[in-house]
């Protein structure tokens, strides 16, 4: 599932500026989303802020309950004035809507306004319960992968409802054939592959947009990914 996300935190002195672009995507889970937006500046339109503040919440988030919504652990450093920076928010419920926002101050600490709220549905999964008792998805699923745009590696998460043959393959957008990651069974569960950016000569690729696919079962879906070397 993907949905485009901006931000803007500015200071006091800055301008809002609030962008939309298609590379710049959350990437949302069943226990995660990943947020970007735009750094801003110290001092009006330039320089570097010193620190954020991104907090979440089950209701829409305004000045008034913003000391009631729930801090985001380990925010970023602010990258320079303009440039694009990402927050990956975990241990979020399934199947949930939360509501994120964004402050950011500079050195004194002066703190900007409320950024724009960004709201997103976590990604619902059935589960079931085994014999030993423990949780096992009663469906197939290809998650988007994490961190996206990435560099030099990725995670992609996929489950597995019964003992399947499972391939996950990655291609560039001309189809052909890039990297082999998963080409074996696998038991019912939750799994992670990791993606280096290399394909099957173990030769780093360009830069660029890739699809990868999972043929399980009965199960094939495709979804993109940004490389950046």
């Amino acid at each position: 599932m993907k949905k485009i996300v901006s931000f803007t935190a500015m200071m006091a002195l800055a301008a809002i500026i609030i962008l939309g672009f298609a590379n710049a995507e959350a990437t949302i889970t069943m226990t995660s989303v990943t947020l970007h937006f735009t750094a801003p500046g110290d001092d009006g339109n330039s320089g570097q802020a010193t620190e954020y503040d991104i907090r979440y919440s089950l209701s829409p988030i305004n000045e008034s309950n913003w000391d009631q919504a729930v801090q985001a652990a380990g925010e970023p450093i602010p990258s320079v004035c303009g440039c694009i920076d990402s927050f990956y928010v975990e241990g979020l419920n399934p199947g949930t809507t939360y509501y994120f926002a964004i402050k950011a101050a500079d050195e004194v600490p002066n703190w900007s306004p409320l950024s724009n709220i960004y709201e997103a549905t976590t990604l619902t999964m059935s589960l079931d319960v085994d014999e030993d008792g423990d949780l096992i998805p009663t469906e197939f699923n290809l998650a988007q992968n994490y961190p996206n745009p990435f560099n030099p590696v990725t995670q992609i998460e996929y489950s597995v409802p019964s003992n399947s043959h499972v391939k996950i393959s990655v291609y560039n957008t001309l189809g052909q054939l890039t990297r082999v990651l998963v080409d074996g069974v696998k038991s019912a569960g939750v799994y992670t592959v990791t993606w280096d950016g290399t394909n099957n000569a173990g030769h780093h690729v360009a830069s660029g947009i890739y699809l990868y696919r999972i043929e399980a079962g009965p199960y094939n879906h495709t979804r993109k990914m940004a490389i950046i070397q």
